[in-house]
């Protein structure tokens, strides 16, 4: 019999906040399509495209 130290999961706020991520991680096809996940999309979407900005227009600077 192969016995192996199984590790524990952790009660509390961890499982808390991994339990969301876990369920959005499996239905990633379906975020932009629920309602209720449509200012998270909005969201990630929008500090993408700022960091995007920032990025471009350092290089554009670096450049002149």
């Amino acid at each position: 019999m192969a016995g192996g130290v199984r590790k524990k999961s952790y009660p509390g706020p961890r499982s808390r906040v991994w339990a969301p991520l876990r369920t959005l991680w499996q239905e990633k096809h379906l975020i932009v399509f629920k309602a209720e996940y449509t200012i998270l999309v909005a969201s990630v979407l929008w500090f993408l495209e700022i960091g995007i900005n920032i990025w471009v227009i350092q290089k554009v600077a670096c450049k002149y």
